[in-house]
């Protein structure tokens, strides 16, 4: 018997046979087309400006980019103590600081962007130069440290009047320029002439054109390296108007300066090295860049920018022990005679740099008595000298300068009471304890009268800031009490008070029990 298919069903067969025929064939790639991952791009790192306990940086994340052309959702974030991102889901927030940054310390911020499917991550590192005077009551000045920093005109802020100052053109964050820098009046005097890539410093130097201090006005022009003008920047430089670390003009940021009558030179005030801090930059010995005899300088190995080292540094001559202890990269540290109980640096130190498990990576050998110059931003392969303390401190009172102190720079040398020198009245001054070197320690620094200046874990030959803003105030008080722990809550090792209104002198070098003093700002 013949059986046919229902009606039904033959209508059905024939729509699916139309269907199909209707529908496009897909090609393999279009059917498994991936998607491409996102790019982020957090922009270069950056050195800014700290004006005070609080700094406002602008991050800019809007070189990131999808290369299918979706939108990007935006994500920044840091773990940086006392710092916020006010809208971390935005292209450009604010990063918001309300701290003052310690010297050496960095900001590494993170963002991460997505397009919905995949994500991408990238670092962006910021340097908070704390301002501090370079020029001031027409202290002309010898030798200028900057850094390039490729922004334009608008990043310009100083405490300069604004007819002093002029600037012109963008260099649109170039990773590589040329920068010429030369007295306005004087155009053969050239102060620096020379490529400079972004982020990196440079010097402009009186003594490269054989002069004892810079002009007037100083031009510097920022070019490619074709020759084509990017940006011409116009400041004052005989101290008539106050130049101060931090201060930023265009593409310029200040980090450093040597007064003139040094020209210079650490060493032409005759006076000799009791401790200099250096900064450990992970470099190796090809970055060795000085104004010493080239037989009184050595330097062998490399550190390959080890993130963490240790550091030990002493007399060639006698074995005494400047510094011992670990450093991260970027951050400072002071080789100091006191550390061996002596009162000024050997003839010639040397510098280890190990690992963390004892190996060998860089030896240097400097001459640091002063019979060879020493200038800031010596390089002496992966470390670079920042700044220098006499012997017997600075004869320069800051309290000279009006107003009271605001914030005193400290560094923790866990020395005993014998190590106090300074010139305030006896009566003014206690000092009681030793911490004996320990290392790290927890300090509180006070008014006695329950406001607190600092409150903080510091390691040995470490940097710290006993700061009236912290307390909300614009000024410390009169008599500061400072109390050194072997930790939070524990054992109280040594207790210094000392007089902070300026009734009394307060110079570079000061001494107080395991307290030196290297730095103030005042209220004024």
């Amino acid at each position: 018997m013949r059986r046919t298919l229902p009606a039904f069903l033959l209508l059905a067969a024939c729509a699916l046979l139309l269907l199909g025929s209707a529908l496009p064939t897909l090609e393999p790639e279009a059917a498994v087309r991936a998607n491409q991952p996102p790019v982020a791009d957090a922009g270069p790192d950056r050195v800014v400006p700290g004006m005070g306990p609080r700094t406002v940086v602008q991050l800019d994340g809007t070189a990131s980019y999808d290369p299918d052309g979706q939108p990007l959702r935006y994500r920044w974030a840091t773990q940086f103590p006392g710092a916020v991102i006010s809208n971390p889901r935005s292209p450009r927030p604010l990063l918001v600081l309300d701290r003052r940054l310690q010297h050496g310390e960095e900001i590494e911020v993170g963002l991460q962007v997505s397009d919905g499917q995949d994500r991408d991550q990238d670092t962006v590192i910021i340097a908070v130069v704390p301002p501090t005077d370079c020029a001031h009551d027409h202290d002309d000045l010898a030798y200028l440290r900057l850094v390039y920093t490729g922004r334009d005109c608008s990043a310009s802020r100083h405490g300069q009047e604004p007819h002093k100052v002029s600037c012109s053109g963008d260099p649109a964050m170039a990773p590589r320029v040329r920068i010429t820098a030369f007295d306005k009046k004087h155009p053969a005097d050239v102060w620096f002439d020379g490529r400079v890539s972004l982020g990196e410093a440079f010097a402009l130097d009186a003594a490269t054109a054989g002069k004892k201090e810079l002009g007037k006005d100083t031009v510097v022009r920022i070019s490619d390296l074709q020759g084509v003008l990017l940006q011409e920047v116009v400041f004052h430089t005989s101290g008539s108007q106050t130049v101060r670390g931090g201060d930023n003009f265009g593409a310029l940021a200040v980090v450093g300066c040597v007064p003139c009558g040094s020209g210079g030179d650490f060493c032409a005030s005759g006076a000799k090295p009791a401790s200099l801090t250096m900064t450990y930059t992970g470099e190796d010995c090809s970055a060795t860049s000085h104004s010493q005899d080239p037989g009184k300088v050595s330097c062998y190995g490399d550190p390959m920018m080890a993130p963490r080292v240790h550091i030990l540094a002493w007399d060639n001559k006698k074995g005494t022990v400047w510094f011992d202890g670990d450093v991260d990269l970027g951050a400072t540290f002071v080789i100091d005679s006191a550390y061996g109980g002596a009162s000024k640096l050997g003839s010639e130190t040397v510098v280890e740099i190990l690992d963390l498990q004892g190996s060998l990576l860089q030896e240097v050998h400097f001459h640091t008595s002063c019979s060879q110059p020493l200038f800031p931003g010596d390089s002496f392969g992966g470390v670079t000298l920042v700044s220098f303390e006499p012997e017997g401190g600075n004869s320069r009172d800051y309290c000279d300068h009006g107003g009271k102190p605001k914030i005193l720079e400290m560094v923790y040398r866990g020395s005993d009471c014998s190590a106090t020198r300074h010139g305030q009245a006896s009566g003014k001054v206690s000092c009681a304890g030793d911490p004996a070197k320990a290392d790290p320690v927890w300090i509180v620094a006070h008014d006695g009268h329950g406001k607190t200046w600092f409150a903080g874990e510091v390691g040995l030959n470490t940097l710290f800031s006993i700061d009236a803003g912290t307390a909300g105030e614009e000024h410390l008080g009169k008599e500061t009490t400072v109390e050194i722990y072997d930790q939070a809550g524990g054992t109280l090792l040594q207790t210094v008070s000392f007089h902070t209104s300026c009734s009394q002198p307060l110079q570079q070098g000061d001494r107080f029990g395991a307290l030196s003093l290297v730095g103030i700002y005042q209220s004024s």
